[in-house]
């Protein structure tokens, strides 16, 4: 006798968890042709299509969750993300408020509706929305890191401050919150407070690519090069493809190598940047930059030559 659908879903979750997807994803499609009406299955599929980019996929397997069990709370979640990222922001609206049917007052329902009405470029109607997940749940720090975010884009950057830390109060271990702080202070030009954050946000999120790479900008900014050449190229171990990471390492490769007036640091820079210009390549600034490096390697290999000649 075979596995049932339970054990398949159960092996999938596991598998999920440990990141391995592929494997993960084949074990729920063995326990849906056991049993095609298990809604928590479709769900748990949809999380991973949301967890692997396929937002469409997860959208009809997150709508099967919900049309078989419409009580399934979190599968509205799950649907509202996966609209968010294909950018159908009003349908996501929607899918959240499904959850208030069975969970009325549920803070986490304003708070992902505040996020997609930021995403909408309703900043007024998200900063509301998260309020009102205030409202409903006081000590919700992720509301109130939400708010943050909503309240800088709105150029209220003492109060994004204040909301933040008021998140980190309630979740000392909440990641964004200390990484919205880092840019909410990085605007108010506080940078020693900012590199503090950072530094905080990646030794509670260690794989967070874009937290690492503010980080590396913040050390650079602290003229701390070598640590943030270090902290860009962990950024891009994450993520090989952001190509702002790659034109920002070839930049402080490039002062780098002014600095020293060293020839490696300078081809380093190249090569960063012909990476990113890979990735990006109609971005003027990347084009700009590349160009500066060739004429900084020119300079520095100027540089050797006189130096080799005065004092042969």
């Amino acid at each position: 006798m075979g596995d049932s659908a339970q054990e398949h879903l159960e092996r999938g979750f596991a598998l999920s968890e440990a990141g391995h997807l592929e494997e993960a994803e084949a074990e729920y499609r063995l326990a849906l042709k056991i049993d095609p009406d298990y809604a928590l299955i479709h769900n748990n599929l949809g999380c991973l299509y949301n967890e692997t980019g396929r937002y469409k996929e997860a959208v009809e397997s997150l709508r099967e969750a919900i049309r078989i069990k419409p009580q399934l709370r979190y599968s509205y979640a799950n649907l509202g993300r996966a609209l968010r990222y294909l950018g159908r922001y009003d349908e996501a609206v929607v899918a959240y408020r499904g959850e208030l049917e069975y969970a009325p007052n549920h803070a986490p329902v304003y708070s992902n509706i505040g996020l997609a009405l930021q995403d909408k470029g309703d900043i007024r109607g998200a900063i509301a929305s998260c309020r009102v997940a205030i409202d409903c749940d006081p000590i919700y720090a992720t509301a109130y890191s939400n708010l943050g975010i909503m309240l800088l884009l709105n150029g209220d950057i003492e109060e994004a401050i204040k909301a933040e830390r008021e998140a980190i109060r309630l979740e000392p271990t909440l990641a964004k919150a200390h990484y919205n702080l880092g840019n909410a202070l990085s605007r108010k030009e506080d940078w020693e407070g900012a590199l503090a954050s950072y530094e905080k946000t990646v030794k509670l999120a260690p794989k967070w690519a874009t937290a690492r790479s503010s980080y590396a900008t913040s050390l650079a900014d602290a003229d701390r090069i070598d640590e943030a050449i270090v902290e860009y190229r962990q950024a891009l171990r994450l993520e090989p493809q952001d190509a702002e990471a790659w034109r920002l390492l070839g930049a402080v490769l490039c002062l780098r190598a002014l600095d020293e007036k060293s020839l490696p640091s300078v081809e380093a820079a190249i090569e960063a940047l012909e990476k990113a210009y890979q990735i990006d390549p109609h971005n003027r600034e990347i084009r700009k930059m590349l160009k500066t490096a060739q004429k900084t390697v020119r300079l520095v290999r100027l540089f050797k030559i006189i130096h080799w000649r005065r004092y042969r």
